[in-house]
């Protein structure tokens, strides 16, 4: 039993710093992780045809989860938020089934959006894969396991890999990152405000 508290108390601590590490990395090309593009593929969708004014790119990552807090409605109404409100391009990692549904949003019109199929589900994420036992281990002891799942670890963890990802690819040749999680905005009330 201590064991499994401490592992899961360093797993949470481990989980924050890299959470606090990937909240916003600067484009910098001698200090990027690389990642081979080989085997990699995927389909853009813009929505504005000049980013000469953007030096910031939106990064998230939506994948729907099949045990969550709230709803998948809730999250597209949380996305429509932030598409309605974000003046800046958008990089959105999701599965093949949703690029359909998101570009129907309402969003803000000077919004540049880039979609990335590469994968179905957050499992599939290279830096995850290795992690599926550790936290399959680990979900019988989350106090918030009726709400959480192996699939939510897999996205809070594939964070530094998605914003590295994301600098790599530079779709909008921008200077700088910031990830923000998916149902962040959850407010309708500045939708279309400047």
């Amino acid at each position: 039993m201590t064991f499994q508290v401490t592992y899961y108390q360093e797993l949470c601590i481990f989980l924050l710093v890299v959470i606090g590490v990937s909240v916003v990395s600067y484009v910098n090309s001698p200090n990027l992780i690389k990642f081979s593009t080989d085997v990699f593929s995927y389909t853009r969708y813009s929505l504005s045809k000049s980013n000469e004014q953007y030096t910031t790119t939106v990064v998230i990552v939506y994948f729907p989860l099949s045990k969550s807090k709230q709803s998948k409605v809730k999250y597209q109404s949380w996305i429509e938020n932030l598409l309605g409100f974000c003046q800046l391009s958008i990089i959105i990692y999701t599965s093949i089934e949703y690029p359909p549904i998101l570009p129907q949003l309402p969003r803000n019109k000077s919004l540049m959006t880039h979609f990335i199929m590469e994968y179905n589900s957050s499992f599939q994420i290279p830096s995850v894969k290795k992690l599926i036992p550790i936290f399959e281990q680990q979900y019988p002891s989350d106090p918030e396991r009726a709400y959480h799942s192996i699939g939510l670890y897999a996205v809070w963890c594939a964070k530094p890999f998605i914003l590295n990802r994301s600098v790599e690819l530079n779709p909008f040749r921008t200077k700088y990152f910031v990830y923000i999680d998916a149902g962040a905005f959850r407010s309708s009330n500045y939708r279309s405000q400047s």
